[in-house]
């Protein structure tokens, strides 16, 4: 079951749309879950085309089950968030089906180590938050694949230092 819900955001001159799909009943213990169908009732006249936020919020998800058919169906997601599910694994194979996305945001986990190649795939990326998880270290090849991203956010760990070059071959304003 999900629940979506529309949020206009009034920018200056500019009126955004922004429409999310919140997941919920998560259950995925093991790194072999698979969400086939999701189902529930659109707001207003939206559709599924119109849904370009995903988030997963307050379940049991130590690993990022596998999404792809939901990426199939909500094709314009480009917000993907697991916030406070326990998360302690990240895979490549998981987020790659995300290519589209220009925010990733995995606040209040539990990840302590993230593999260098992780992110390879979402070379859309602008937005990349890791606050507030168990983490020591970072690869120091972590974000070099990740052309355009600006803004990193890695507060509330146990980080003590970044690698010198960390940040080569992104475009870093924050």
């Amino acid at each position: 079951r999900f629940l979506k819900h529309f949020h206009p955001l009034v920018f200056t001159f500019y009126l955004i749309f922004s429409y999310r799909c919140t997941l919920r009943g998560i259950q995925s213990a093991s790194k072999d879950v698979r969400i086939s169908t999701v189902s529930g009732a659109h707001l207003n006249d939206n559709e599924d085309r119109d849904v370009n936020k995903l988030w997963i919020v307050e379940q049991q998800a130590t690993y990022i089950p596998n999404l792809s058919n939901v990426v199939t169906k909500f094709s314009r997601i480009r917000d993907f968030r697991i916030w406070s599910c326990g998360l302690k694994f990240l895979e490549r194979a998981k987020l790659k089906p995300f290519k589209k996305i220009v925010v990733l945001d995995l606040f209040n986990n539990l990840i302590e180590e993230i593999p260098e190649n992780t992110f390879d795939d979402l070379t859309n990326l602008e937005e990349l938050k890791l606050l507030n998880n168990r983490l020591q270290s970072l690869p120091e090849n972590l974000l070099w694949k990740l052309n355009s991203l600006k803004y990193f956010r890695a507060q509330e760990n146990k980080i003590e230092a970044l690698p010198a070059n960390f940040f080569d071959g992104t475009q870093i304003v924050e």
